[in-house]
């Protein structure tokens, strides 16, 4: 068997079916949810793919039927290279655990770790979104809490790190941007799971491989965009 089809073999083994370039795919990696996440997601993946899709129309949350916003928001934004687009280009593919197996295999080609053989299992404990639509995940921070493990060939825990992340993003007011690290609207940080799961990605790897650099979270910011409290507005069936 050719080398690439045992890379294949290796990360479909996985799970890990998601769309990113080839040039990513280095090593396979196994996400696990806690039960209580486990009992939510799938409200947690419809409220989001919801949101994602609305955001990708117009690149705002307001009620865009009613909303002066919308337009100049879509013609300002839509140049960015946004994480969740770039991450998982089919919306219908979004969620938490497609989101953070694309964050890690990204990290990974964003640092230089191109290793076949590295197999990564991440479990995510908790996560804390300030407003977020789904009620489980509110409270007074946006945290992410789990643990990242390296496994040897036969499944047996070669290291571990856990990990308790509350988010730490850098705000730009680039309006074009699109480099290496991982971009969110401003609003995001607040309302959704991306930016947080971000984070905690980020940080796990960092604990990981301490002599690597992976990319940072990012927030877009826009003009005079509501970020005030209040749950994401998405229309859910």
């Amino acid at each position: 068997m050719k080398r690439d089809a045992r890379v294949f073999v290796l990360l479909v083994a996985f799970g890990l079916v998601v769309s990113v370039p080839e040039r990513s795919r280095a090593a396979a990696v196994e996400v696990v949810l806690s039960p209580s996440l486990r009992a939510t997601v799938t409200r947690i993946d419809q409220v989001e793919k919801v949101a994602e899709q609305q955001f990708r129309d117009h690149r705002t949350y307001d009620d865009f039927s009613r909303s002066a916003r919308a337009v100049p928001a879509n013609a300002v934004l839509g140049q960015v290279g946004w994480a969740n687009e770039r991450l998982v280009p089919s919306v219908a593919e979004y969620g938490v655990e497609s989101l953070v197996r694309a964050l890690m295999v990204e990290s990974f080609a964003k640092a230089g770790i191109t290793d076949p053989a590295l197999r990564l299992r991440v479990t995510v404990d908790r996560i804390g979104v300030r407003n977020h639509p789904v009620a489980p995940l509110r409270g007074n921070n946006n945290y992410v809490t789990g643990t990242f493990e390296e496994l040897d060939a036969s499944g047996a825990v070669k290291r571990s790190v856990e990990v308790v992340s509350n988010l730490v993003a850098s705000p730009t007011s680039d309006h074009g941007y699109r480099g290496a690290d991982f971009a969110f609207d401003d609003s995001d940080a607040s309302r959704r799971v991306g930016p947080s799961l971000a984070y905690f990605v980020t940080k796990g790897l960092r604990r990981l491989y301490p002599d690597h650099d992976f990319p940072k979270v990012v927030t877009v910011l826009f003009g005079d965009r509501d970020t005030s409290d209040r749950p994401t507005l998405v229309r859910v069936p």
